[in-house]
């Protein structure tokens, strides 16, 4: 299967370069490929994205444990218990032990002010704090993107 490969950029402008393969995006920031685009050497460019976008695929993906709320969207997680696709069973049995341990100790809570302003003045705010609820029963397992460099 042959990649399909879209370059992006102006010329001169190596910071302004853009590139995908297949409909991923591909950083190439601070790379051979961004100046390449930059001064239209396209086939040398096309070589040098193809090699970034494999070596990105090559990577293990880095996965972390999350739970849901009761009766909502929103998922409560850690991000330093994360652990990689070739993880053995007692890793990813280990992240997910602790994460429970966890929120179950430490419970997340909602605090929210409420208040008025007016031109006179403002009231005093009013301050609740509510613990959230969560679904223990189900685990969700989100893949984590690596950060981008600037």
């Amino acid at each position: 299967m042959k990649d399909r490969v879209i370059l992006s950029g102006y010329a001169g402008a190596s910071e302004q370069s853009r590139a995908s393969v297949n409909g991923q995006r591909v950083n190439i920031s601070g790379t051979a490929a961004a100046y390449y685009i930059a001064c239209r050497d396209l086939d040398q460019a096309r070589a040098e994205v193809i090699r970034i976008y494999r070596a990105e695929r090559r990577k293990p993906k880095k996965y972390i444990y999350a739970f849901q709320e009761i009766n909502s969207r929103q998922f409560y997680y850690i991000t330093a218990l994360y652990f990689r696709s070739d993880a053995d069973i007692q890793t990813r049995l280990y992240c997910y032990k602790e994460l429970k341990h966890h929120l179950q100790t430490y419970a997340p809570t909602i605090t929210t002010e409420t208040g008025h302003i007016t031109p006179a003045g403002a009231t005093k705010p009013h301050t609740t704090t509510e613990t959230v609820k969560l679904d223990f029963t189900k685990v969700l397992k989100i893949r984590v993107k690596e950060a981008r460099s600037a």
